[in-house]
């Protein structure tokens, strides 16, 4: 994987459970793992037919600000800038549908979306849970 400003987390976790309370849908998981170097712990649902993860096997997770690299963005600012001296506006396309998918490209299986909330009060055991979600399936860490 490419160094980048972009990713702001990633850590490796490992399988606890898969579908503990039952499938809540046909083609998703909702999985739990613990951090292997932060004392956190992770619930996610994810597409079970496209990437099914077992009890115990092992995956990154890595959360980005965008998917666009660093190179990219740069680049893509030079570029901006007209011949005048002003800057003009550029219309970019998503990058899943051009051939450079970005970060995507590093990752087996990607998912994209927005941190939907993050409270900031401490709980008595000093965990911020966090959720992102699209179209009822979840994500939350708890660290």
């Amino acid at each position: 994987m490419a160094e980048s400003s972009n990713i702001i987390f990633e850590d490796r976790f490992t399988v606890e459970t898969v579908d503990k309370d039952g499938k809540k849908f046909d083609r998703v998981s909702r999985i739990t793992a613990p951090s292997h170097n932060l004392q956190m712990s992770l619930t996610l649902d994810l597409a079970n037919e496209l990437y099914p993860l077992d009890v115990g096997e092992v995956f990154t997770l890595a959360i980005a600000r965008t998917l666009v690299p660093d190179e990219l963005n740069t680049a893509e600012d030079e570029d901006e800038e007209g011949n005048d001296g002003q800057s003009t506006r550029k219309i970019k396309r998503e990058l899943w549908r051009s051939e450079n998918m970005g970060l995507g490209e590093d990752y087996d299986y990607v998912m994209y979306g927005k941190v939907s909330s993050v409270p900031f009060e401490r709980s008595l055991e000093d965990s911020i849970p966090s959720e992102t979600g699209k179209g009822g399936l979840r994500g939350g860490e708890l660290g």
